[in-house]
C-alpha cells in the first residue's frame, strides 16, 4: 500500500503536544512515520456563521437552554468553512482525530473519511457534567449530528466497546466499519521493561492520583482512602497531580497543583512519580478511557479504579487492576489495595501483568500497526503503491 496524504480534520493542531490531552498529537505522530499528514486548519468560520452561532448561544442563554458544541448551527457553519478548504487540497484520506461529530456531519458525501473517537452523543448524556440537563432540543440535535458523523464515516475507531457498542445500538452503525483502539501513554520516555520489573519496593505503600477535575475524578474518594489505610496500619502516601484540592496539609500527602508534561524538567518530575508509584488510585465518577491509564501500564503500576465508562477496555479486572462498583466508598477502595500489597506475590504479578498489557497494547505503536491494516482493508489498492510495514 502506498504512502497515503492525511488531511486532518481536527478543531485542535495536532501539533500541539496538549491538544485532546495530547491525543491529537501523538496519534499525528505515528501516522507520520508511515503517511504524509496535513492539518486543515485553523478553520476559517465565514463571519456570518460566527455571528448565526453567538445569536445562538445568546437565545439559548436568556432561554436557560443548554446546548453542547455538538448542534446543528455548529455543524452546518463548520461545513461551510471546511468545503471550499477541501476543494484547494489533495488527499487520499480524512482523518477525524478528535471525536468532533460536528466537523463531519455536514461534509459532503463520499469522502473517505476515518473518525476516531473515545465516545458517542449517547454515552455522553446525563454522563459527563456539560453534557447534563440538555434540553429536548440539544439532545434531539446531538443525536442527529452524531448519527450523521457515523454515516458519512467510511471507518469509526474508538478506544473501548462501550463506545463502540453505543455506535451499534445507538446509531445503527454496521460493525464491519468499527474498530476498538486503545491509546497509547502520552509521553517522551518510557522505561525499559527491565527498569519497571526491578524498580525498588518501598515499605510505604505509594498511591497516585492524576487528574485536573477532583470532583469528577473521585478525588475525595481518594483523599479517604489514604486515611482508612493508615487507620488500619498501613504506611502510605498519596501524591496528587493536576489540581489543589481543599484538604489539609500532611507529610502523607504531596500536591502538585500543574505538571506540564510537554516541558522536558516538569514531564521528568511525572516520569518519577510513575516510576515510584505502587498504585494508581483514581475513583473517576465518569470518565471515557483516560490515557493516563496506559502511562500507568508503561510504568508497571496497577489501577484502582472504578468500572463505569470505556475503563474496562483498558483495566482487566484482578490482572491489571481492580475496578470497583460506582457505589464503592473509601473503605472497598482500602480493602481492595490492602488485599493486593498484603501479598507481595499478588503485587508483583499485578506490576508483571500491567506492564505486559502496555507492551501487548496499550502503546501507540500497537495503535499505528492496527490502524495501517485497517487502511489496507478500506482504501483501495494501487497497481503502483508502495508497501508500507508498521511492524
Amino acid at each position: 500500500m502506498k504512502k497515503l496524504n492525511i488531511l486532518f480534520l481536527t478543531s485542535v493542531d495536532p501539533n500541539n503536544k496538549q491538544s485532546w490531552s495530547g491525543i491529537t498529537y501523538y496519534i499525528n505522530l505515528v501516522i507520520g512515520r508511515y503517511h504524509h499528514t496535513s492539518w486543515i486548519g485553523p478553520l476559517n468560520i465565514p463571519k456570518r456563521y460566527n455571528r448565526m452561532v453567538w445569536l445562538k448561544e445568546r437565545l439559548d442563554k436568556i432561554l436557560n437552554r443548554k446546548f453542547t458544541v455538538h448542534s446543528k448551527i455548529n455543524a452546518y457553519a463548520f461545513g461551510k468553512a471546511l468545503k471550499p478548504e477541501l476543494k484547494k487540497r489533495k488527499f487520499d484520506l480524512i482523518l477525524a482525530a478528535a471525536g468532533e461529530s460536528e466537523l463531519l456531519a455536514c461534509l459532503p458525501p463520499n469522502l473517505p473519511v476515518v473518525y476516531v473517537a473515545d465516545s458517542t452523543f449517547s454515552n455522553m448524556v446525563d454522563y459527563y457534567p456539560w453534557h447534563t440537563g440538555l434540553s429536548s432540543s440539544a439532545l434531539k440535535q446531538g443525536n442527529q449530528v452524531q448519527e450523521l458523523a457515523i454515516k458519512k464515516s467510511l471507518h469509526i475507531i474508538f478506544s473501548s466497546e462501550w463506545a463502540s457498542d453505543s455506535a451499534k445500538t445507538v446509531y445503527g452503525a454496521e460493525a464491519q466499519k468499527l474498530s476498538v483502539l486503545p491509546f497509547g501513554a502520552n509521553m517522551e520516555t518510557i522505561p525499559d521493561k527491565e527498569t519497571v520489573l526491578n524498580k525498588a519496593t518501598s515499605e510505604i505503600c505509594r498511591l497516585l492520583f492524576v487528574g485536573v477535575d477532583w470532583e469528577r475524578k473521585g478525588g475525595n474518594i481518594a483523599y479517604l482512602t489514604l486515611l482508612e489505610l493508615m487507620e488500619r496500619g498501613i504506611k502510605a502516601h498519596l501524591t496528587i497531580i493536576g489540581c489543589e484540592p481543599d484538604i489539609p496539609q500532611t507529610d502523607h500527602i504531596t500536591i502538585i497543583p500543574f505538571l506540564d508534561k510537554t516541558d522536558p524538567d516538569q514531564g521528568m518530575i511525572y516520569y518519577e512519580k510513575l516510576l515510584n508509584a505502587d498504585f494508581m488510585i483514581l475513583p473517576t465518577r465518569a470518565d471515557c478511557t483516560p490515557v493516563v491509564f496506559s502511562e500507568a501500564a508503561a510504568f508497571g503500576v496497577p489501577v484502582i479504579t472504578t468500572n463505569t465508562g470505556g475503563i474496562s477496555s483498558i483495566i482487566k479486572q484482578q490482572i491489571t487492576g481492580i475496578m470497583l462498583s460506582l457505589e464503592a466508598k473509601a473503605p472497598e477502595f482500602a480493602d481492595a489495595i490492602e488485599r493486593v500489597w498484603t501479598d507481595k506475590k499478588i503485587f508483583q504479578e499485578m506490576v508483571r501483568n500491567s506492564r505486559s498489557e502496555y507492551d501487548k497494547r496499550l502503546n501507540w505503536e500497537h495503535w499505528i500497526r492496527e490502524f495501517n491494516r485497517i487502511l489496507e482493508r478500506i482504501v483501495p489498492a494501487s497497481e503502483n503503491s508502495e508497501v508500507f510495514s508498521a511492524s
